[in-house]
């Protein structure tokens, strides 16, 4: 089968589609993309039905597209970082010695109780202080909550905030940073793990206790972890 580029949220896809260094690679077909999920199932059947796949690992014929889904949220498959950094198409970026805190505080993580109580954050910085050795704060967050930034008002910190709509400059101005502090996001992992991070600190359990995720590492950078709740 010729594996295919994924459809991505429409209002993600331009970015997504601009860092993915894939459309060189004749692999993937170019221009094509893979159906919407509810596209390609068999006979009408549920997504989640076990006759969607039961055909395929079976050897039998199969007439239409399938699907490989799942979770590859693992620290462990990344540590060939050339390789895997080869995959996109990195923004040059200068880097900066400041601290930057990178918020996810949106209505989709709040949907799924996945925003951290500010405490785990200020006692990191309140106690880490000193050995972070930093003369400016930078927070940068898809919403501007101003109850939940206040709680870091005594660190009179620069904050931005895009709401979302350019998240190729949140994602560069990211990868910026030599010292991160990030939250359980994927998108700041990322951007830690293919910019100019030195050092990042990150929740202990990556804020979610689920046994398929395992980003609780960053191969090639310095890794502090700490506690969150909410």
């Amino acid at each position: 089968m010729t594996p295919r580029l994924p459809t991505f949220e429409q209002r993600h896809a331009e970015f997504l589609n601009d860092m993915l260094a894939m459309e060189n690679e004749g692999l993937y077909g170019g221009v094509n993309r893979m159906p919407l999920y509810g596209e390609i199932c068999q006979h009408g059947l549920d997504p989640k039905d076990e006759r969607n796949y039961l055909h395929y690992w079976n050897g039998q014929k199969i007439s239409r597209d399938a699907q490989l889904s799942g979770y590859f949220q693992d620290s462990a498959l990344y540590e060939d970082t050339e390789l895997v950094k080869s995959y996109f198409n990195i923004p040059e970026v200068d880097p900066i010695d400041g601290v930057c805190v990178s918020l996810r505080l949106g209505s989709d993580f709040k949907s799924l109780g996945l925003v951290p109580e500010p405490n785990g954050v200020l006692d990191l910085l309140l106690g880490k202080l000193d050995s972070l050795q930093f003369d400016n704060l930078t927070i940068i967050t898809d919403t501007y909550d101003i109850g939940y930034l206040n709680h870091f008002a005594h660190f009179s910190p620069k904050v931005v905030c895009r709401e979302s709509c350019e998240p190729d400059k949140d994602f560069a101005d990211i990868m910026s940073y030599k010292k991160l502090i990030i939250t359980n996001s994927t998108f700041s992992w990322w951007a830690a793990y293919l910019g100019h991070a030195e050092e990042v600190y990150m929740p202990s359990d990556n804020g979610t206790g689920y046994d398929y995720v395992k980003l609780n590492d960053i191969p090639g950078k310095k890794v502090n972890h700490y506690n969150v709740s909410y």
